[in-house]
């Protein structure tokens, strides 16, 4: 799709005006997330972080996954130098893949305290580099995970992302001198990801949190020798399965194996049915 700037900005704000709940436990927050600075309008970045700001909103974008050259023929600099100027960065900033920044921009990237969401799955797909998560950590970059989703094909199963993550940088851990841990990596998807989002009351299993949770069943024969170090367990040995139970701001959502209050078999194939007829436009 192409898009104007004042049609993407006049239906973000109307997102915003109807979805957008600041309130703690919120379940519905918006977020203004031009695509990529090589494929927008710079007029639509610099409208975007002033709208996002007056809002009270929080901003996202893709960055460094192989537009710099790009970048530099058009504007002359790298995209990160391209953002600073325009202001799209700071705290309430996010943003996705990363892996052809600099380390020198990554120390900048922390001194904003901007955090980055890598997405393990697509970054192999595309043969990218391996984003180092010790180098990140000693800059002060927040790391969450992501995935990229179901219409690139890298599927969007966040629990067989949290292994992978952990698989990527034991690969490069001879190199790096050494590793993050498997619990690193759980906190990343975990306590990051609500941090990212700017989430005080989420992230984490503590009073005055909201009940967000999943429970998986480890009674099976696969885990037999594993269960004294829970911790480390998820993203070192990995769990691509459904999981037992999700619960979200208290209320059981997801349970045996059905999600609750919602027809899957219905709603995949009105899905299917959605994109089918998209390809044959």
């Amino acid at each position: 799709m192409v898009e104007t700037t004042d049609e993407f900005l006049g239906d973000c704000d109307r997102l915003i005006r109807k979805y957008h709940d600041p309130e703690p436990f919120s379940m519905r927050q918006i977020v203004v997330s031009p695509c990529q600075p090589v494929n927008c309008r710079r007029e639509t970045y610099i409208e975007s972080v002033k709208l996002a700001r007056q809002k009270g909103v929080r901003l996202h974008t893709h960055l460094g996954e192989g537009e710099n050259g790009t970048m530099i023929e058009r504007w002359g600099k790298r995209t990160l130098s391209w953002l600073e100027e325009l202001d799209f960065v700071g705290e309430d900033c996010w943003f996705a893949h990363c892996w052809e920044l600099t380390d020198e921009e990554m120390v900048r990237l922390g001194q904003h305290k901007s955090g980055v969401s890598h997405c393990p799955a697509p970054q192999i797909l595309g043969g990218f580099p391996v984003l180092n998560f010790n180098q990140m950590q000693d800059s002060n970059v927040l790391i969450s995970l992501g995935v990229d989703g179901l219409a690139t094909n890298d599927g969007s199963n966040l629990l067989d992302t949290i292994r992978i993550a952990y698989l990527e940088q034991a690969q490069h851990s001879k190199q790096r001198g050494g590793s993050v841990t498997p619990y690193e990596v759980l906190k990343m998807a975990t306590r990051n990801g609500a941090a990212t989002l700017g989430r005080k009351d989420l992230g984490s299993l503590e009073p005055g949190k909201g009940a967000d949770l999943f429970a998986v069943d480890v009674s099976g024969l696969e885990f037999g020798g594993a269960l004294h170090d829970p911790r480390n367990m998820l993203a070192k040995i990995g769990f691509s399965d459904k999981v037992a139970m999700t619960i979200c701001n208290g209320r059981i959502v997801y349970k045996d194996n059905t999600l609750v209050g919602v027809d899957e078999r219905v709603m995949a194939l009105h899905a299917d049915k959605i994109y089918r007829k998209l390809l044959e436009v």
